[in-house]
């Protein structure tokens, strides 16, 4: 067996463990355990999201390395930010804090792991943070020292446990803060290691950060002070979900509620928070459903990017807030994608990095309509992949991109494309467990794999870590065609239309949906949501089983029409490479008879060759 190839490179190690986790544990084992998983499946990802690579994550600690000093620091403060905005409701004596140490140093890689005394400092200023606090070393301070909105204090030297040479140590000011701003300095630390500040440690207001929001309290619009809950109970959930959102930094709640009935200056309340986008709203309530006009601001330009009313009938939802929750995310969710994309092509245009490109890559994913597109939305999370290896949210993004290629076209390059695709997103759930995303991802894989019932309990998976993630909900009813029970496949369709009429993958709920009406032989029935899904997605497949369900109710002239556009787009269609293609999709006796009943048959009525 070979020898792993062994080399040595610079880079930014951070080092993080949660104070006091004994006495936590001591106190409530399951509740910690509990806590600090919740804590991990937000600020893991962020690693990732900054330039990281997790090396350890032993217990409640977390080793990572960075090859840029100044992505390892703004990970640190934006970690502890978050943390703090976690710990807002959480009961002082239960709160987790982490002190992280970030040292800059020499380490030797051998492909899997990394050692190095450089590894060993890091952690010993770990050791000496308080709580909720940041020491980096010098080597560390001389590379970032003027290029973030921090401030920094000059502890001096500090002897450093089995560490030879005194280090020079630098502690970070996270607040933001500048009067009487909390360096988390260790009482360990000697106040005369403290100086006074330098001109250049002056604090400016936080930087903006990618996909910041705040979600501003929602305005009780019906006149009754008793319905005040309800618009509260609106913002709160909405706040929630969009935490949810990968990579995303949301204000939390009593920071938001603060601005409660005041009029705001949207561009200093962006400057104040650090967040790009504000998100207000009005809700009217009344006895029979509820009407919510929203509206999302860019803070840098305060031009409106989206607004919206959304009306709910008390009669069509039994949970009207969750039902105008559900929809607002899910809109809102496709507007921000939409809004990122846009800032990295404007600001970034020339030297994209890793999370703009992934950005680009799902924007221009949910635009592609030809084999073309998709291959260059393939090559662009490839190239994602090329500046930061074995990137999570780029992983995910192949995986998908490669599944759609796969899906739509079914070329002589299928099975490696599924291959690859699995692979992708095998790996990118190892890296993240809770992203319904990748899991969502991996279930599409499995069903063109044929493996119906693994893809079913994927897919669920991913509903119970998002259900909002309509992709899943609408593929609920995919999965039901295809292991023969297309009656059950109309309402979680149906509900996927309407909770998000414009999503860019309708076109897909719309093939779904007409395959299942056709498989039940409802033809008539089946056209109308066919034609809508040709319009948005002209692919062969939606193309075929229109053309079927036409022929099988002697619409000649439509035969005629969607035949010539079919043949056009893919020449060398047969029944046989159909059946052939249905059958490595599943083998469910039902679904195929179902499907030789009334789509093969019907291709066959309209003339396509055997």
């Amino acid at each position: 067996m070979a020898e792993p190839k062994i080399t040595r490179r610079l880079a930014a190690i951070l080092a993080a463990d949660i104070a006091g986790y004994s006495r936590l544990m001591g106190e409530d084992e399951a509740a910690t355990v509990r806590d600090l998983k919740g804590h991990q499946a937000v600020v893991l990802p962020m690693l990732g999201e900054f330039g990281g690579r997790i090396i350890d994550t032993a217990g409640d600690g977390v080793l990572a390395e960075f090859p840029s000093a100044v992505g390892a620091l703004e990970c640190a403060v934006e970690l502890q930010r978050v943390m703090a905005v976690r710990n807002q409701e959480t009961p002082e004596h239960r709160r987790m804090q982490f002190r992280v140490g970030i040292n800059l140093g020499d380490v030797i890689y051998d492909e899997t792991r990394i050692y190095g005394d450089g590894i060993n400092v890091a952690a010993r200023l770990e050791n000496i943070a308080e709580p909720g606090a940041i020491c980096i070393s010098e080597d560390l301070h001389r590379q970032v020292q003027d290029k973030l909105s921090v401030s920094y204090r000059d502890l001096g030297e500090q002897e450093l446990k089995n560490i030879a040479r005194p280090v020079r140590v630098f502690a970070v000011n996270v607040t933001g803060d500048a009067a009487g701003a909390d360096f988390g300095v260790s009482n360990r630390v000697p106040d005369s290691a403290i100086r006074a500040p330098r001109a250049n440690d002056s604090i400016r207001a936080p930087a903006i950060r990618r996909l910041s929001i705040v979600v501003l309290p929602f305005a009780n619009a019906s006149g009754d002070p008793n319905q005040d809950y309800f618009s509260d109970g609106v913002t709160e959930e909405v706040t929630t979900q969009l935490s949810k959102i990968k990579g995303a930094y949301v204000i939390g709640r009593n920071t938001a509620f603060a601005y409660r009935g005041k009029r705001v200056d949207i561009k200093a309340l962006g400057r104040e928070l650090g967040v790009r986008y504000v998100l207000q709203g009005r809700v009217d309530r009344f006895e029979d459903g509820a009407d919510t006009n929203v509206e999302l601001t860019d803070c840098l330009s305060g031009a409106i990017l989206w607004s919206d009313t959304i009306e709910v009938d008390k009669a069509g939802v039994r949970n009207i807030r969750k039902e105008v929750v559900s929809r607002m995310t899910i809109a809102l969710n496709l507007q921000l994608m939409a809004a990122e994309a846009k800032r990295a092509e404007i600001e970034n245009p020339d030297n994209p990095d890793a999370v703009d490109l992934v950005m680009r890559g799902w924007w221009a994913f949910y635009a592609a309509r030809t084999p073309e597109q998709y291959q260059q939305v393939q090559k662009t999370f490839e190239t994602a992949l090329a500046v930061q290896p074995d990137w999570q949210p780029a992983l995910v993004g192949r995986a998908r991109a490669l599944t759609a290629q796969a899906f739509l076209w079914a070329g002589p390059d299928r099975q490696h494309q599924l291959e690859q695709a699995e692979s992708d997103a095998i790996a990118a759930i190892s890296r993240d467990q809770g992203d319904a995303l990748a899991h969502q991802g991996l279930a599409r894989i499995w069903m063109l794999q044929g493996r119906i019932e693994a893809a079913i309990v994927e897919n669920e998976s991913a509903l119970e870590l998002n259900p909002n993630l309509t992709d899943a909900f609408s593929f609920r009813g995919a999965l039901f065609v295809y292991n023969g029970q297309a009656e059950l496949a109309i309402e979680p369709l149906m509900k996927a239309l309407a909770q998000s009429p414009r999503d860019p993958h309708k076109g897909f709920w719309l093939f779904w949906l007409g395959l299942a009406l056709c498989v039940l032989g409802k033809y008539r029935e089946s056209t109308p949501w066919l034609e809508k899904s040709v319009a948005l997605m002209p692919y062969p497949p939606t193309l075929g089983i229109l053309l079927a369900a036409y022929a099988q109710i002697g619409e000649t002239e439509m035969v005629s029409r969607v035949k010539t556009q079919l043949l056009r787009m893919q020449p060398d269609m047969s029944i046989t490479s159909l059946k052939k293609l249905a059958q490595q999709i599943s083998s469910n006796s039902t679904f195929l008879a179902s499907l030789e009943q009334h789509v093969l048959l019907g291709l066959h009525k309209a003339g396509v060759k055997d």
